[in-house]
């Protein structure tokens, strides 16, 4: 009995420090397309998952070489940072072309080559 009552003491103290770490992560929005979680903080790494536009994600480490470290369900890797923003965007293809992506039928392949292209495109100026 006593061994029932101690074991489940530990499991509330355990259950609540885990509430608190959670609880003061900042999100961040996906703000492209599509995008993907890197396991290493590289564009060239494995990617662990493919996510779409407006996509929230939990902030566990800031800017990493131009990554972030982020948290999704059981997910955990990297996003470009320039790929976040602190606010939900308004201005997402997916839900201003509903019935166009809708007809589309992209699948899972498919987002995973978009999100690929998205990532190892260069953002910045070109020279004159």
């Amino acid at each position: 009995m006593k061994l029932i009552f101690l074991f489940s003491i530990l499991a509330m103290l355990g259950s609540s420090s885990y509430a608190k770490k959670s609880k003061h992560m900042p999100v961040r929005y996906l703000n492209k397309i599509y995008g993907q979680i890197h396991q290493n903080a590289s564009r060239f790494s494995r990617v662990v998952s493919t996510f779409e536009c407006g996509q929230p994600f939990k902030v566990a480490s800031g800017d990493d070489r131009g990554f972030t470290k982020v948290i999704y369900a059981s997910y955990e890797g990297f996003i470009l940072t320039n790929h976040l923003s602190k606010s939900r965007p308004k201005d997402c293809w997916q839900d201003e072309y509903r019935k166009y992506f809708d007809f589309m039928n992209l699948g899972i392949s498919e987002m995973h080559h978009w999100g690929r292209l998205q990532d190892l495109f260069l953002e910045g100026e070109v020279m004159p």
